[in-house]
């Protein structure tokens, strides 16, 4: 089943009050972690580069740092999956602006 991540202050479920099925991040039976979650900054101000959107919790993060291009407000934006569960888009996101992270990784052990 998919959990719905706790996301950082600032970001917000893109679809608020409609949360689809699929919503979240789950692990399959081969360990592998499938993330879909779309995420507005509705902050008030940008995102600087580097800003965490949430963290995986232990049992589904990755091994090694990752890096992934998703469908973001400006086409196309690097997110970066830190080994501690982090996920932070590595540019700047202007306040009203989306991401969506779809992207899936073998979890670590």
């Amino acid at each position: 089943s998919w959990i719905l991540p706790t996301l950082v202050t600032g970001w917000t479920f893109l679809y608020s009050g409609a949360l689809r099925a699929g919503t979240g991040f789950a692990k399959d039976a081969l360990g592998y972690v499938w993330c879909n979650v779309s995420a507005l900054n509705s902050s008030g101000g940008a995102k600087a580069g580097g800003s965490p959107i949430f963290t995986f919790p232990k049992g589904y993060r990755p091994a090694s740092p990752l890096s992934f291009a998703v469908s973001a407000h400006t086409g196309c934006d690097p997110v970066d999956v830190a080994v501690t569960g982090t996920v932070s888009d590595a540019n700047n996101v202007p306040n009203g602006s989306h991401i969506h992270l779809c992207f899936s990784f073998l979890a670590e052990g």
